[in-house]
């Protein structure tokens, strides 16, 4: 049975599925055929969509961590292609630098910046097949910012840009994310929905520690999710109290820790991020 190639449209799938079907006698006609490949095809894009990011695949989601680029980090300029010269000298003062080399961070370079196969096949999934879903990625130049969870576009930038990027399939970046990166999600309200447990597998796929840390009392109501996603269950932590949580965060080093509870996440500056 075909499976969908990586960049395939489904028309290009169902005809080439068809054929193949038809030789290997797996379906008796053309009307039958067709039936089964595109049950192929959607049993395919149901797989896709539980393994990418939700913004990439949900647009009001993705509006919504778009917007809060825009407010916390000044995700900008709004055309790329402008002078902006007022976005950028308001940029360079955030960076302590000239408005010339302001203009050289952009997402394009950004450590935060994630164009790996994986990613763009997400986001040409959620575009759809009525025009070359790629061609809008080329054209756009788009990829998927791990700060913020949302599209973006390559000649834009914000206040959270780190050098070193982007993130591909063979990039320096992605192999120092994987050495360098310690992850941590708290439990309730956190790793026990559906878009932390999506977050945490996409990590633990790049090779990321990824850590359970939550002030919870016991470990044992954690332990079946950790097994779930493969999180060794030395890396779970029961700590008590919120506060608890914070120190435990800081003396492992975790360098990004999801929560939702806002005066923790404050706690920890430069490392708690809202979920």
């Amino acid at each position: 049975m075909p499976t969908p190639n990586k960049g395939e449209h489904e028309t290009d799938f169902i005809s080439r599925c068809i054929g193949v079907v038809l030789n290997d006698g797996t379906a008796m006609d053309s009307s039958q055929a067709a039936a089964i490949c595109h049950s192929k095809w959607s049993e395919h894009q149901k797989m896709v969509d539980q393994s990418c990011p939700i913004a990439t695949q949900d647009i009001p989601t993705n509006l919504k961590n778009r917007q809060k680029a825009i407010d916390t980090a000044h995700y900008g300029p709004l055309d790329p292609n402008l002078p902006n010269e007022e976005y950028w000298i308001a940029k360079a003062k955030v960076f302590n630098d000239t408005p010339e080399n302001a203009k050289k961070a952009r997402c394009a370079n950004c450590s935060f910046f994630n164009q790996t196969a994986k990613i763009l096949d997400c986001i040409a999934n959620a575009i759809g097949n009525e025009t070359d879903p790629y061609q809008t990625i080329k054209a756009g130049d788009l990829g998927y910012c791990e700060a913020f969870d949302f599209k973006c576009a390559s000649m834009r930038t914000c206040d959270a840009w780190v050098a070193g990027g982007p993130i591909t399939d063979n990039s320096p970046t992605k192999m120092a994310m994987a050495e360098q990166t310690k992850v941590s999600f708290d439990y309730d309200g956190t790793l026990s929905t559906d878009a932390g447990k999506n977050k945490a597998k996409r990590l633990i796929a790049s090779g990321i520690p990824v850590y359970i840390i939550s002030a919870r009392n016991s470990v044992i109501g954690m332990q079946k999710v950790a097994r779930e996603l493969n999180i060794p269950l030395n890396r779970v932590y029961a700590t008590g109290s919120n506060d608890g949580k914070v120190k435990k965060v800081l003396s492992l080093k975790i360098t990004t820790h999801y929560d939702n509870n806002k005066d923790v996440v404050d706690k920890l500056p430069g490392i708690g991020k809202l979920i």
